[in-house]
């Protein structure tokens, strides 16, 4: 049996995935995904500043990074509050994720986008496109205090970054008395967040979930978990459910 991890908005939608898949799966939900943040509004204050100074024919990034389908929602909520579209923001978007390019398309089917073959911060570093990015205007949409990593590597290089935080993650104290019945079948436990992870690790009734297999989507977060007594951890090409899915089907072959 597997336990999957997910933010309370995407858990339900997750566990159809899995269990489509002919997997058996229990879900816990750890964090909520909130949108009113006082981050996002200077991404509404700097878009404002552009439509007003808008220059003919010119976008205003020439590459806008969409870290999950969670900031193409706070991106559409901003996108309402002013007369720019997608178009207006960037000339290429690069997506993190099967979920979050399909996000972006139904804001706009026309938008072409990429999305790296190994679906996490690495992936996007390694991409042609950023590897000569030398004065080019970058734009990463994120949660609070994710993907470090890439607005790092890509100021290194020599891009102009600038970091949006349109969600952030808050806790929830999870129910583990609902696990209680089934803690003993659990034998792969699926993370794609560092805190999360943390938050079910620090939960001591289910200190014996150390002992299970872990699947995580980043070198990073199994560094983490290591650190925290797991010792066995397999890493998954992206966050994504397909990626999931795909390296727990190599696991069990």
């Amino acid at each position: 049996m597997l336990l999957l991890v997910r933010p309370q908005q995407s858990l339900q939608a997750s566990l159809d995935n899995f269990q489509e898949q002919g997997f058996s799966c229990v879900g816990l939900a750890v964090q909520a995904i909130k949108f009113d943040t006082q981050q996002s509004k200077v991404f509404e204050r700097d878009s404002t500043h552009f439509q007003q100074n808008k220059p003919a024919n010119k976008a205003w990034f020439d590459f806008i990074i969409i870290t999950s389908q969670f900031a193409v929602e706070g991106l559409a909520k901003q996108l309402t509050k002013s007369a720019l579209t997608l178009s207006d923001l960037a000339t290429q978007f690069i997506c993190i994720g099967d979920a979050t390019a399909l996000a972006i398309h139904k804001l706009n089917p026309s938008i072409q986008v990429i999305v790296p073959e190994q679906q996490n911060s690495e992936g996007i570093l390694d991409l042609p496109v950023f590897a000569n990015i030398e004065n080019q205007r970058v734009a990463i949409l994120k949660g609070e205090g994710g993907r470090k990593l890439i607005a790092k590597e890509l100021t290194t290089r020599g891009a102009a970054v600038s970091e949006y935080t349109l969600y952030k993650r808050t806790k929830i104290e999870p129910n583990v008395n609902q696990l209680a019945t089934v803690n003993p079948a659990i034998e792969i436990v699926v993370v794609a967040s560092g805190e999360a992870a943390i938050i079910l690790l620090e939960q001591p009734q289910l200190a014996h979930l150390k002992r299970q297999t872990w699947v995580v989507n980043s070198q990073r977060i199994a560094k983490l978990i290591k650190q925290h007594g797991v010792s066995s951890v397999y890493i998954s090409a992206g966050a994504s459910d397909s990626a999931l899915i795909k390296c727990i089907q190599q696991i069990m072959e």
